[in-house]
């Protein structure tokens, strides 16, 4: 990468002295925080007068007579009432600072957070809807349906939801910027990465020119207007209220909470329906709100980079112990994501309103990505065999992926290594993701790390209108390290709302097209449809059915912690005999023969050391890819004669024995 950017050419515009970024503090119309983290502990000032201060309140539930003020009441309309008092005060670390300052302006959303289900393994919110200001603070509501009513009353009276009130704090602000800069999206510049010396060593020679240079002023403080929205949980956390304390509230219900615990139902529908391919999928209605259904992912993948090169998001490491082949272990870090079909999701929702009680607030299924307790089992190598395993320390998102780390012996990673870029069935480096539901059985997600099945984008497309009409000029760029095989590629053409099918021109795929890393084709688009109006026009292409050839040559030292060398230690025993050097008092016999290792180590033999033991270190890279298990390495000799001719090797000679007889041939 480094040879590359290298390579670049830098516009004369990099002279240009650079825009700064943010504002002085005479041009700002927020408050200002003195650090780039705000938090309701932090003092802000006026920008205009900084003698004035301000400050974030945090919010509490108010106490009247000993009680909370919280409570229910029925509606006409067979709902429920849900109220609250808050009332803000200063965060307690602020102390003596708080003096003489004013509530800091803000925005407010309140909710409660809480986990649902048997076993508390969906998380669930309740948004308060009114928020009203009165002359102690805020009174806040929501308005619920009966389930929704006892849901929230059950988990508020225990502890294992993890109940919270939750009061968001939105706020608008200046903070400091500590190197202000060149305008990271500014158009028409370019940053200029060459060396600091380089443009050092230009700024002198502008500063020779000056007669009298004269000192310049330190610049003015400059500061960004951001956006921040800060998160408090009131007391009590969790806020559990125990029905022996707090009576009033159950009392206020008219029911004192649930015997049991809000349910959760589990649909099994088929996809894709009334085929041989079709296979089970469960999503779990959600009984409180029967109109909402929970979805997981289709599988767990191997994740790629966002950014080109797409190169897949995994890191491997290598720590050799004193260099012993017999000790080095190698550290994978890789972070995986849910692959979902959303085809299939399409279908679900459809299918999923029959399931939709008739007197449900909402007949349309909502689809929303379960987030559960989850754990993760993998297929590693062991002394016995291949066993699943469960994986400690992994915090799995079932909406957004994972990240795992494998520490491994030499061999075992070989193993993990060949499975991931194998077409062969293997169930190494695959396994499982077990999600807890609460129902009587967990949910089984595949789990499989395979570089040729990835998760992310493999191609780019860069669209240019063509001939003033409906024609698209596309150029495609294989992204990744591997071979693309594309034996199809479908595509439809969008402008607004409106999609239809196009075709490919000046591109075939019969043969199918072998597309190497980094290389691009040109080809054009055409619509198959009228598309009304004169708006932008956009190729949509599916990129669904494209084989990535994965070559683990070419991913492992892309992917490989380069930062430590990664070599070993082999031991060689390096030894001449007296037959070889010749008779002693022979002119033409060898004096001194010496032979270098490629890498740095050198040994020198003679009549009177006639062996010696070298380490040569050689490249791991070459065991982890089996190049080469006996480790193979290179040296030359320089010989030098009684009569004092010198001949020595011009080119690097190649051996793998653990004992070296020299002189070679």
């Amino acid at each position: 990468m480094a040879k590359k950017i290298g390579k670049i050419q830098f516009s004369s515009l990099d002279l240009i002295v650079p825009a700064l970024e943010g504002d002085t503090r005479d041009k700002l119309a927020v408050p200002i925080s003195p650090i780039a983290e705000p938090a309701d502990t932090t003092i802000f000032e006026d920008p205009a007068d900084p003698t004035k201060k301000y400050y974030l309140p945090r919010y509490r539930v108010r106490i009247h007579s000993g009680h909370y003020e919280i409570g229910f009441n029925a509606m006409p309309e067979g709902t429920w009432r849900l109220n609250i008092g808050l009332e803000p005060y200063p965060a307690p670390e602020l102390g003596l600072g708080i003096q003489g300052a004013f509530e800091l302006p803000h925005d407010i959303a309140v909710f409660f957070r809480y986990a649902a289900g048997p076993s508390h393994t969906i998380g669930r919110t309740v948004n308060f809807s009114e928020i009203i200001k009165d002359d102690k603070g805020l009174k806040v509501a929501a308005i619920l349906t009966v389930p929704e009513r006892d849901a929230l009353l059950f988990a508020l009276q225990t502890p294992a939801a993890l109940p919270a009130l939750v009061t968001r704090r939105a706020i608008r602000v200046a903070i400091p910027i500590a190197n202000p800069g060149t305008q990271p999206n500014a158009p028409g510049r370019v940053r200029d990465h060459r060396s600091l010396a380089q443009n050092a060593a230009l700024a002198a020679r502008f500063i020779r020119i000056r007669p009298n240079p004269q000192p310049q002023p330190k610049p003015a403080g400059r500061y960004s207007t951001v956006q921040r929205a800060l998160d408090d949980m009131t007391d009590p956390e969790p806020f559990v209220l125990d029905p022996l304390l707090h009576p009033y509230l159950y009392e206020s219900a008219a029911a004192g909470g649930r015997s049991g615990e809000a349910e959760f139902r589990r649909v099994i529908l088929t996809y894709p329906k009334d085929t041989p391919d079709a296979r089970f999928y469960t999503y779990l209605q959600d009984m409180v709100e029967p109109w909402i259904f929970y979805y997981l992912p289709d599988r767990f993948k191997l994740s790629r980079r966002e950014q080109l090169p797409f190169l897949p998001q995994m890191v491997v490491r290598l720590d050799t112990a004193d260099g012993e082949i017999e000790k080095t272990m190698v550290t994978i870090d890789y972070l995986a994501e849910p692959w979902l079909n959303t085809a299939r999701l399409k279908a679900a929702g459809l299918s999923l309103q029959s399931e939709i009680p008739v007197t449900a607030r909402q007949s349309n299924a909502e689809l929303r990505p379960l987030q559960a307790k989850a754990s993760l089992r993998m297929w590693l190598p062991g002394p016995g065999g291949a066993a699943l395993v469960e994986q400690k320390d992994v915090t799995v998102d079932l909406a957004n992926g994972f990240v795992h780390s494998l520490t491994l012996p030499l061999d075992s990673f070989r193993q993990l290594y060949a499975a991931a870029y194998s077409s062969d069935a293997t169930s190494l480096f695959s396994g499982e993701m077990q999600v807890e539901t609460g129902l009587s059985t967990p949910e089984s997600i595949h789990v499989g790390i395979r570089f040729s099945d990835t998760q992310g984008e493999i191609l780019t497309f860069e669209e240019q209108p063509f001939d003033s009409g409906d024609t698209i000029a596309v150029k495609m760029l294989n992204g990744t390290e591997s071979p693309l095989h594309i034996d199809s590629l479908p595509v439809s053409v969008r402008r607004g709302e409106t999609e239809v099918p196009a075709t490919i021109e000046g591109l075939t795929f019969v043969p199918a097209l072998e597309l190497d890393s980094g290389t691009e084709v040109r080809f054009f688009v055409r619509p198959q449809g009228i598309l009304p109006g004169d708006g932008t026009l956009d190729a949509v292409f599916d990129t669904s059915s494209v084989k990535i050839r994965p070559d683990p040559e070419k991913i492992l030292p892309l992917i490989s912690d380069t930062s430590v060398p990664a070599e070993y230690e082999r031991q060689i025993e390096v030894m001449t005999v007296p037959e070889l050097l010749g008779e002693a008092d022979d002119p033409a016999s060898i004096i001194l023969i010496n032979v270098e290792f490629k890498g740095g180590n050198s040994l020198k033999l003679s009549r009177s050391q006639l062996s010696g033991i070298v380490q040569v270190r050689l490249p791991l890279m070459d065991l982890l890819l089996n190049r080469d298990v006996q480790g193979k390495y290179h040296y030359r000799q320089q010989i030098i004669r009684r009569n004092g001719t010198q001949t020595a090797d011009t080119t690097w000679r190649e051996a793998d024995f653990g004992i070296l007889v020299v002189p070679g041939l």
